[in-house]
């Protein structure tokens, strides 16, 4: 040995110091590392030392030798390092520190080196077994004992099992006594290791009470427990262990019936649950002997629960049992046993089914459907004994009480034997469907006798259980043919159709989407056909038609329905519309109609085939027969405005689904015939006739709102994508074209041409590539439109459109994120301090900034949209707003602002300005006080509802008091009955924070003795809110 390294080894050994000095350590690894027999050579000195210095010293030197060097280490030296271990570890005298770091060894030649070999681990697990007292370790140090057990247990179980010592009585010792729950977690998992690699015969006693000690698990995790550890982990991993193997089943039964006799609360739940994961492990042999005690137990529990969770727990046990003790019904010499066991378990609760409405013949009932649904055996002995004589005691004139009892049992059968019988929704293999027959079949006819029997039942709760009885058999692959499946949805069409109870009608309508997908060929060809033309002949009755068109779509999800779907609802609009003559109720349809088609559509948009079919059928067809209506031509479409804007989503969802060529297709058709009005587009022999001469789009004197189709240029133009190649080539000079034509004063449009105007110049200018773009339209807001707005002896209507266009173009930038929207944005505030009243149609244009267009300017309709540009709306123009309306000695100013104020808050998600109501509530309070727009003041009472509750801990006491006053003023002297009601809500959403009240508790009598004046109002609407409001607030001085 290196003279160098020995001397410094030996100084160190002689020392008072008990760390391992790093520049040692270092000078011994690089020797070790250096010359591959240096490693024997130092224990060989340590070997000699270690009688006469300090046994800690030379082990932890070794250990950390072993941890840091560990990837060095040749076999003679791992061969040494055991054998220094096995000789030195006998002895008695080691103290716990000592002993751990021989742990520490063990775990690193075990977990850091691939020389560790099967006659190491033998020799490490005896001398552990025989020499290690695991319970005098400190617990981090049993921790690492049981990971390097785990460790051997996986990688050399081979030669553990043929050492010459009993390695099962060594485990036992080992894990004894433990009380760690992260320790325990892996004593448990290591049980089922041994237990599975081992033969426990000869200790299956004293294993089982190693581990059947901590039943019931009581722990409660520590506050900041470092390593998670739950309850329940611990319980499940005791009950797996518990079930590991057959040989507890005679310790463990008996005990845990005692327990759940016994026991109350969670360990009786603990115990039931334990029984129900160890049944199957234990098997028909050993649960046999303690069968009746544990069904009697079981049933008990079923009958008498306390909870829900109790009684579904002790039912799922039940399963569990019974499906073990059933797989013994093969075997010869307990056959007899085993049905003598399951009969005293279902004949008493047979016999109580005699009279179903009773309170224990509904336990009985979940007993026998949970018995049922363990096994094919219980299922056949149970379904042969109860279906007869339901079928016997069901008359459709009982009571609605025992009807239902009924039904529910046979809900509950159908229920139970879905765990065999080919459910649709089941995880059973083909196989085992194919050749196991429910006992059910024998008894469908009365089955279905019975639901179809009672759907008519005057009791709604019966209809409803009957409905789901008929849902579980429609449900259930191949129990129903194609006709009964025919037969069963046709007198659920007529059930639908004059059902008022909406909970039936839902179910109903579940049905129908089931039935869609287990068999479309009868929602196809006989459910879609009949509410389409159901829906035509209803349209003469007010609002009938409704029905039809909610399972028109429900069905719309299924792609393979709504290319059906489609077309045919198209066909009818079409009729529909040629019908000049018609009532107002048929306008109602023909908008359900469109809105159904709209719905189809936007389920169907990434299914190419359905899109493409609309792009050549829907979309050309609309397009032109729009034209022809407003031509007026003969057989053309009545239109009207509602109408128009849904025909407009119809074919901006059409093209959102469309591919780019299609897109060019449709831009290109665009421009020429709203732009060019060129009918040739549409249809050549139109753009050669007199008609063409009289198709002015943007002419507003011959034309009215009902047959303006100008909605379609946006709609078109605004969902092309970016990548569209449109056929205009200078959009800049585009914009300020369309923007002059909306602003000049000898224009005549109406306001549908002006919206579908800003609207498509939005488009373009969202949309535009040029980097020009943004400041072109600035400029021409500066010298266009400002100008404009500023000069009063400009008509009123031009200054309207120049602030419409000014708010759309800002609305285009904004949602786009360029800094020049912002700028526009300062010009909006501005033009607040225009007298009224267009300054108030600027307030209420912060409506139009913030709220998403359905047609246009969304990230559907392909726009740039940046993130959070609503939140940047809030941040840059609440402190300018409220700033100016407590500066300015104008009201009318003053009032103008609060209510672009007040329209910012209400279009803004509650999120983001839930944190900010310390920075905005003075300007809401002012708000409130001020506002007398009723549907504005409204929507602000709603929000203060919403967000004030959770901020009262940042309001200072003069906000809180003014915020009560104003609440308190507009819930008993406002006009208006709803605004009463929001601001007493409002009022009474205040004491439902948590907060400690002190400032309300000083308000509290003020409050109520006002409140005392909504105690009396006219409408009882608004005395019953003060009645909860007073009560809430006095509840704060109790």
């Amino acid at each position: 040995m290196n003279n160098n390294c020995q001397e410094l080894i030996s100084q160190w050994l002689c020392s008072s110091r008990q760390q391992v000095d790093p520049p040692l350590l270092a000078q011994v690894l690089l020797y070790i590392t250096k010359d591959p027999a240096a490693l024997p050579q130092v224990i060989d000195f340590i070997e000699s030392a270690w009688h006469e210095k300090d046994h800690y010293k030379c082990v932890d030197l070794l250990t950390q030798m072993t941890v840091h060097g560990s990837s060095g280490l040749q076999p003679s030296s791992v061969d040494m390092l055991v054998k220094f271990i096995c000789n030195h570890l006998a002895d008695n005298n080691h103290d716990a520190p000592a002993m751990g770091r021989f742990v520490d060894m063990i775990y690193a030649l075990v977990s850091m080196t691939e020389h560790t070999r099967g006659h190491h681990a033998v020799q490490l697990c005896e001398v552990i077994f025989a020499h290690v007292r695991s319970q005098s370790l400190h617990r981090d140090t049993r921790y690492k004992l049981l990971l390097t057990m785990d460790k051997i247990l996986h990688e050399h179980v081979y030669y553990l099992r043929l050492a010459d010592y009993d390695f099962v009585a060594g485990f036992i010792t080992l894990i004894d006594g433990e009380k760690d729950p992260r320790n325990l977690l892996q004593v448990f998992s290591l049980v089922k290791v041994v237990i599975s690699n081992f033969d426990i015969s000869l200790h299956v006693e004293d294993l089982f009470d190693s581990i059947f000690c901590y039943f019931p698990i009581s722990f409660t995790p520590p506050p900041n427990d470092p390593y998670g550890i739950s309850t329940q982990q611990l319980k499940n991993a005791l009950r797996e262990a518990l079930g590991s193997t057959p040989y507890f089943a005679n310790f463990a039964t008996p005990l845990l019936i005692e327990k759940v006799m016994t026991a109350t609360g969670s360990a009786k739940s603990d115990a039931i649950e334990t029984i129900g994961l160890c049944a199957p492990a234990y098997g028909a042999h050993a649960l046999l002997p303690h069968a009746n005690d544990l069904f009697k137990a079981l049933s008990t529990e079923v009958c008498v629960a306390r909870s829900p969770a109790m009684e579904e727990i002790s039912l799922s046990t039940i399963r569990s049992v019974v499906g073990a003790l059933a797989s013994g019904i093969c075997i010869a010499d307990i056959r007899e046993s085993v049905e003598q066991a399951l009969r005293s378990l279902l004949d008493p609760c047979i016999a109580q089914l005699e009279q179903p409405e009773l309170k224990n013949a509904k336990s009985a009932a979940h007993i026998l459907c949970a018995a049922a649904s363990a096994a094919d055996p219980s299922c056949s002995c149970i379904v042969h004994s109860i279906a007869p004589m339901l079928t016997r005691l069901f008359r459709p004139t009982d009571s609605p009480v025992r009807l239902k009892a009924i039904l529910d049992v046979f809900n509950s059968m159908l229920q139970s034997h879905n765990r065999f019988y080919s459910s649709s929704s089941s995880a059973l293999s083909n196989e085992h469907q194919d050749t196991m027959q429910s006992p059910l079949y024998a008894y469908k006819a009365h089955l279905v006798d019975a639901f179809l029997n009672s759907v008519y039942n005057n009791d709604d709760g019966v209809r409803l259980t009957a409905l789901e009885g008929l849902q579980q058999m429609i449900s259930l692959k191949q129990f129903l043919s194609q006709e009964e499946l025919h037969v069963f949805i046709k007198q659920l069409v007529d059930l639908y159709l004059r059902e008022s109870n909406d909970k039936i009608s839902n179910l109903v309508l579940e049905i129908f989407s089931a039935t869609s997908r287990i068999s479309p060929a009868i929602a196809e060809q006989y459910i879609l056909p009949f509410f389409i033309d159901h829906t035509m002949s209803s349209a003469s009755h007010s609002q009938s038609f409704g029905k039809p068109l909610h399972v028109i779509d429900v069905f719309a999800s299924q792609p393979y329905l709504s290319r059906v779907i489609i077309p045919s609802l198209f066909t009818k609009l079409h009729h529909l519309l040629l019908q000049h003559q018609r009532a107002e109720n048929d306008d109602n349809l023909a908008h359900a109609l469109c809105r159904s088609i709209l719905n189809a559509l936007k389920l169907s948009s990434k299914h190419a085939e359905i899109m493409e079919a609309a792009q050549l059928q829907v979309y050309p067809f609309i397009l032109a027969e729009c034209v022809k209506a407003s031509l007026r031509l003969p057989n053309s479409w009545r239109t009207d405005k509602t109408l128009l804007d849904l025909l407009a989503l119809i074919q901006a969802t059409i093209l959102r689904g469309s591919s780019i060529s299609f897109q060019e297709m449709a831009l290109n058709q665009a421009y020429r015939l709203f732009l060019d009005g060129d009918l040739s587009t549409i249809n050549p022999q139109l753009g050669n006739t007199n008609i063409a001469q009289h198709f002015g789009l943007w002419n507003g004197s011959n034309v009215t709102e009902d047959m303006d189709i100008s909605v379609l240029f946006p709609a078109i133009v605004g969902n092309c994508r970016k990548e569209a190649k449109s056929p205009i080539q200078d959009c800049l000079a585009l914009l300020q074209q369309l923007g002059d034509l909306l602003i000049d004063s000898r224009s005549n449009m109406i306001v549908t041409q002006k919206m579908a105007l800003v609207r498509t110049i939005a488009s373009i200018a969202n949309k535009c590539s040029n980097p020009q773009m943004p400041d072109t339209i600035k400029f021409y807001a500066q010298s266009r439109l400002v100008p404009l707005l500023q000069n009063m002896s400009y008509p009123s209507k031009s200054r309207l459109d120049a602030c419409l266009l000014t708010v759309w173009l800002a609305k285009a930038l904004l949602i786009r994120g360029q800094a020049a929207g912002m700028d526009m944005l300062n010009t909006i505030m501005d033009m607040l301090s225009i007298p009224e009243p267009l300054a108030l149609d600027v307030a209420e244009s912060f409506t139009v900034l913030l709220q998403d267009d359905e047609l246009v300017l969304t990230r559907a309709s392909f726009a740039n949209v940046s993130i959070l540009y609503k939140q940047r709306i809030f941040y840059h123009c609440i402190p300018v707003l409220i700033s100016r309306a407590e500066s300015t000695p104008n009201e009318g100013m003053r009032y103008s602002h609060l209510c672009a104020f007040s329209y910012i808050i209400i279009n803004l998600p509650i999120q983001v300005i839930t944190n900010e109501v310390h920075k905005f509530i003075g300007g809401f309070i002012a708000s409130l006080k001020i506002m007398t727009l009723s549907d504005l003041l409204i929507s602000l009472l709603h929000v203060a509802e919403k967000i004030v509750p959770g901020a009262i801990g940042e309001l200072t006491p003069e906000h809180l008091h003014n915020l009560v006053e104003a609440l308190l003023t507009l819930g008993t002297y406002n006009h208006h009955m709803i605004v009463r009601i929001a601001a007493l809500q409002a009022l009474s959403a205040l004491t439902t924070t948590r907060h400690d009240g002190t400032l309300l508790h000083t308000m509290a009598p003020r409050v109520i003795r006002q409140l005392a004046i909504a105690l009396d109002d006219k409408k009882r609407q608004v005395r019953r809110v003060a009645v909860t409001c007073r009560a809430n607030w006095f509840a704060l001085i109790q």
